[in-house]
């Protein structure tokens, strides 16, 4: 791209100053970007020059850069965007599906913390997104949630580097009845069923179950976690069950990781890492009915993720 010229008027321009890379207001005809000489422009809005590409905004022209090459993108005037009850509608839903996404990632951040890969926060906000659409009732213009529209997410994983059935060969069981939610871990072969990295000989498997009032825009404040502990010189592990309350109106979510160690005689050295960190979504169930007021937990808010 050799020189780019928004408008003939003789009015403030750009300078894209070479030495600090900032923007400044000058007069004259023309700017010629390779150059960095001038060009006229009909409003006074920053650029920044980054090597020998230009960020920010001229006019109604937006400078991106998109895997290593220039993007030019027209940015509508202040005034002229206009937005249907469709374009409405589906932004709202995004943002409910987005709030949505953040509030599970916090209640299960217990079993992968912050070694997650990179696409994770979107891959999980993509995989909601549809849900949220097909449980919105639009000639009603409410949500209707019911028993199993989340269980897709059942076996998301946290880090796509590290997926947890390489891991965990024997995956939970789960299910919901008599508003108890239960969590089964198989019998399990330690050197068969559970993998250890070579340089490890413990295994913290770490369960985490929170529950949502959707309609209130509510969650526990406090996320359960249940731990258990598996040493690589252990021939078995028997079979676990974790029992979780979930009352009537209730979204409950579950998720499982595994945290690896070399244990010594005082210490413990963690060896999860950014490029392995085996964790997933274990389950998501709706159970449908009307919240007892009189169950008593401890709740947090979140105003963006409210279901009416």
């Amino acid at each position: 791209m050799s020189s780019l010229c928004l408008s003939k008027k003789n009015i403030d321009c750009i300078w894209i100053c070479n030495k600090i890379n900032l923007v400044s207001y000058r007069l004259n005809p023309y700017l010629d970007i390779a150059n960095n000489q001038y060009f006229n422009i009909n409003l006074k809005i920053m650029a920044i020059k980054k090597g020998k590409f230009i960020v920010g905004t001229i006019s109604n022209v937006s400078f991106r850069v998109y895997r290593g090459k220039q993007i030019l993108q027209s940015t509508p005037g202040r005034g002229n965007m206009r937005q249907t009850k469709e374009t409405k509608s589906a932004a709202n839903i995004f943002g409910k599906a987005s709030s949505l996404a953040s509030e599970f990632r916090l209640s299960l951040q217990a079993t992968f913390g912050t070694n997650y890969d990179g696409m994770m926060v979107s891959r999980l906000t993509g995989m909601m997104r549809p849900i949220i659409e097909q449980c919105y009732d639009k000639p009603n213009l409410k949500f209707n949630f019911r028993r199993n529209d989340f269980q897709s997410l059942a076996g998301f994983d946290f880090n796509l580097n590290s997926p947890l059935q390489n891991s965990m060969w024997i995956m939970p069981e789960s299910s919901l009845a008599d508003n108890v939610l239960t969590i089964t871990i198989p019998e399990m072969k330690i050197k068969r069923d559970l993998k250890f990295p070579s340089d490890t000989n413990l295994c913290s498997i770490l369960v985490s179950f929170a529950i949502y009032r959707l309609e209130e825009g509510l969650k526990s404040k406090h996320p359960e976690v249940k731990q258990i502990l598996v040493r690589f010189k252990e021939e078995t592990l028997a079979r676990q069950q974790f029992e979780f309350s979930v009352p009537e109106g209730c979204l409950c979510i579950a998720g499982i990781g595994l945290s690896y160690y070399l244990q010594g005689e005082e210490t413990a050295f963690a060896k999860n890492s950014p490029t392995f960190n085996p964790a997933a979504i274990c389950c998501v169930y709706v159970n449908e009915g009307t919240y007892p007021e009189t169950h008593t937990h401890l709740w947090s808010e979140n105003y963006k993720a409210v279901f009416k």
